[in-house]
């Protein structure tokens, strides 16, 4: 009866551990197929911030958002938005540029590859920091056939578009805010295109574009975590 008790408790015992429903059986994996293990670093965030705003009504209609990269001042390079200004040197570094005749006021960069291609640069080049105040204002943008650029007036120096090259015939620049930190403002042009049958350009954009505190721009107030991801 004993042994008859015995074998009734191993047979029982045998139906619980092989007679159960195989999905209620965790699976030992095959070799060399173990589960993936999710990566230690995480993706890289995009800490691009919005700079300008740009919208074409001549040639084409078409629009764009371009970005300014926090990474330029610590790699001492733009990126496809940027911005420049004597007022964010110190005294020393104002003395520097002043002997190689770079001390502008302020001088506006606004690109975009994505999709057809937008380059534009406006720079008081031939301005005083009495012409143009570290200030809110309002300034005319002229081309490079209008001859010699006045003070107090933003040359178009480039006006590209899909590899086609337009020159201002007229716009204006309006300055909202302009500070230690950066600048912020809005701007409408009229141009036509170079050696290709005079095509006209009509472009308006709005740009917010902090300074990047980095070479030759000691004096910035931009956030400094931000400007150079630290």
């Amino acid at each position: 009866m004993r042994t008859f008790l015995r074998s009734t408790v191993l047979i029982a015992a045998a139906i619980a551990v092989f007679g159960c429903n195989p999905k209620d059986q965790p699976r030992a994996a095959p070799a060399g197929d173990a589960a993936p293990v999710a990566s230690a670093t995480p993706a890289t965030a995009d800490t691009r911030l919005e700079a300008c705003r740009l919208k074409m009504a001549k040639p084409e209609k078409h629009e764009w958002t371009t970005y300014w990269d926090p990474g330029s001042a610590a790699e001492a390079s733009d990126g496809p938005s940027a911005v420049h200004s004597i007022y964010w040197a110190n005294a020393e570094e104002k003395a520097s540029l002043k002997r190689s005749k770079s001390a502008i006021p302020l001088d506006i960069h606004c690109s975009s590859n994505t999709g057809k291609e937008i380059a534009i640069s406006l720079s008081a080049f031939s301005s005083t920091e009495k012409d143009v105040p570290l200030a809110p204002g309002t300034y005319s943008i002229v081309g490079k056939q209008h001859g010699e650029v006045g003070p107090g007036q933003f040359l178009a120096g480039a006006l590209l578009f899909n590899k086609r090259m337009f020159d201002a015939t007229g716009g204006t620049l309006k300055i909202d805010d302009f500070d230690a930190s950066g600048v912020r403002g809005s701007f409408t042009i009229d141009g036509k295109e170079i050696l290709a049958g005079g095509a006209p350009l009509r472009l308006e954009g709005t740009f917010e574009i902090p300074c990047s505190g980095g070479m030759l721009e000691s004096e910035c107030k931009a956030n400094k975590r931000v400007a150079r991801r630290e």
